[in-house]
């Protein structure tokens, strides 16, 4: 018999518990601090963007965010959670790499004209997509929560309740966040 056939399971449970916080904070810190650090320094060192359309750094920062909003949702509904975290895991730090790139922040605008001058408008599309998206991501879970809690089982809006519409919203509310933002003189001064 082995040491571990021994131990009660609560005991093996203690012990197992010991090592994973270590773990979850080697995993926090390469997926949140380290992309944005390596962004941050990234935009100080070369202070450079390669001078594309303005459309195609907001769609960038509106893509990156929903690919890591919709891992995130899969991590949550999918069974086969470590695929789903890895995925989530490149995704998010993408955006976070976006993110310390861009100068995120609420005065974004004064530190990137700082950083990069007359391309400072690419940085801040890049900001303005990551924004947008994520603004859409509040709206979606506020209006999902409000659904579950308002709409008895019994009700006839209970479809709203269901997965397949509660993706369809999802996806509808980014679709509207773009069209918002494109409609917006004031986003456009920022990029222009």
């Amino acid at each position: 018999m082995g040491e571990n056939d021994l131990k009660s399971p609560i005991d093996l449970a203690i012990e197992h518990k010991k090592h994973l916080p270590w773990g979850y904070i080697i995993t926090i810190f390469s997926i949140l601090v380290l992309p944005f650090w390596i962004g941050r320094n990234t935009a100080l060192l070369y202070a450079s963007i390669p001078k594309l359309s303005p459309v195609f750094y907001l769609f960038l920062g509106q893509i990156s965010t929903l690919a890591a909003l919709l891992a995130l949702i899969l991590l949550v509904a999918v069974k086969n959670k470590k695929q789903m975290f890895i995925i989530f895991a490149i995704c998010f730090s993408i955006v976070q790499f976006l993110c310390g790139f861009a100068f995120l922040k609420v005065n974004y605008y004064d530190s990137t004209q700082i950083v990069f001058g007359d391309r400072a408008n690419l940085a801040n599309a890049v900001s303005i997509g990551i924004i947008a998206s994520g603004a859409a991501f509040i709206v979606y879970i506020l209006f999902i929560l409000i659904a579950y809690i308002a709409i008895p089982r019994v009700s006839k809006y209970v479809w709203i309740t269901r997965a397949k519409y509660n993706w369809i919203f999802f996806l509808g509310l980014q679709i509207i966040s773009s069209i918002f933002i494109f409609n917006i003189p004031l986003i456009w001064e920022l990029i222009k």
